[in-house]
């Protein structure tokens, strides 16, 4: 796979758009009815956001166009 971009920004925007979506986590912190203090760790589905997720880790497949 190859993206193509036209500037460099663009490539470093999508690299750190890649890894937040890598690295996305929410802790939710809550009571249930009998007041147990329960935490829910919410992350991203890898399944749905596999190839997303992992461009940051293969920066060479980002190829900023030429003129």
């Amino acid at each position: 796979m190859i993206i193509h971009v036209n500037t460099e920004k663009e490539k470093q925007d999508l690299l750190n758009q890649s890894k937040y979506i890598h690295d996305f986590l929410e802790v939710v912190k809550f009571k249930d009815k009998d007041g147990k203090r329960i935490e829910k760790w919410i992350g991203l589905d890898s399944d749905k956001a596999g190839s997303l997720m992992h461009i940051y880790m293969a920066p060479d497949i980002i190829v900023v166009k030429k003129d």
